[in-house]
């Protein structure tokens, strides 16, 4: 029976929206990277729910660091097809760069549960794993070191942003990072913008969110001042801390920071690496 007008013009379509994904994944493969968005986009245009352009978008958007939206199009794309392994791998990726570690492990695991030989996501999710870890034993080390050296600033402070900021949910603890972080701020005489910043940080982390916007506000009005930082960057070898996602823990005032990435990703090679922390604070 010869196909209705109505359902050649579908086909034609999905045929259409086929081939700009396939296009736009060759322009991304050169690092024609803008290309390769339009095309991707004007597959979806054509096919909403192409799994697969929502994927191969994401994976675009998250070279060019629009990491938001990248996640956004893999959650559409596992809505679309919740067993598309490749999507959970990305997801767990982007997460796994913003010190997401729980949540990337769970997709990394979700990943594996589809595709068990995925050799890719089972090897990024035993580094985001020995991270974790690594992060878990840290704690008590600090914890021991401040037991031993109650005034020594920079160990209040670095215990406190740690509590406060660390990148496994199993290790912050926002209600004992406010009660660190105030001695820090007493021991300096609150003239330190960087320990008013992480004890900002941990109230925001304890859901004191009146108390952070105050601290935060006077950490950056004293920074400004002395012309330095209003979050910290602990001056202890132990810790290379970034700002990667500012302002993200609660809306436009303050940040509740991650330790720096000691995890990198590079998409191409499909591989996570980490930098160590030492044995002893």
């Amino acid at each position: 029976m010869k196909p209705s007008r109505s359902t050649r013009g579908s086909e034609t379509q999905a045929d259409y929206a086929e081939a700009c994904n396939n296009l736009g994944t060759i322009l991304g493969s050169q690092g024609r990277l803008d290309e390769a968005i339009a095309e991707f986009r004007e597959a979806l245009r054509l096919n909403p729910n192409m799994a697969q352009a929502h994927l191969n978008l994401g994976n675009v958007l998250s070279d060019r660091g629009q990491v938001d939206e990248a996640i956004a199009h893999y959650q559409r794309a596992l809505e679309i097809q919740p067993n598309l392994a490749e999507a959970h791998y990305s997801l767990g990726n982007v997460l796994a760069g913003r010190a997401q570690l729980d949540e990337a492990i769970a997709e990394y695991r979700k990943a594996l549960e589809i595709k068990p030989a995925f050799a890719d996501a089972r090897h990024n999710l035993e580094v985001v794993r020995d991270q974790r870890t690594r992060i878990r034993r840290f704690l008590p080390k600090l914890r021991e070191s401040l037991r031993l050296r109650p005034k020594d600033v920079t160990l209040l402070n670095d215990t406190a942003w740690l509590l406060a900021t660390a990148p496994s949910a199993s290790v912050r603890n926002g209600a004992e990072a406010s009660r660190v972080g105030p001695a820090a701020v007493e021991l300096s005489d609150a003239k330190r913008a960087e320990i008013l910043g992480t004890l900002a940080a941990a109230y925001a982390e304890a859901g004191r969110f009146a108390e952070a916007v105050q601290t935060a506000r006077k950490a950056a009005d004293l920074a400004t001042q002395q012309n330095s930082r209003p979050w910290p960057n602990p001056s202890g070898p132990r810790f290379a801390l970034r700002s990667r996602d500012t302002f993200s823990r609660f809306a436009a005032v303050l940040a509740c920071q991650d330790l720096d990435s000691t995890l990198t990703f590079d998409r191409h090679a499909g591989i996570l690496a980490c930098d160590t922390l030492p044995a002893n604070p």
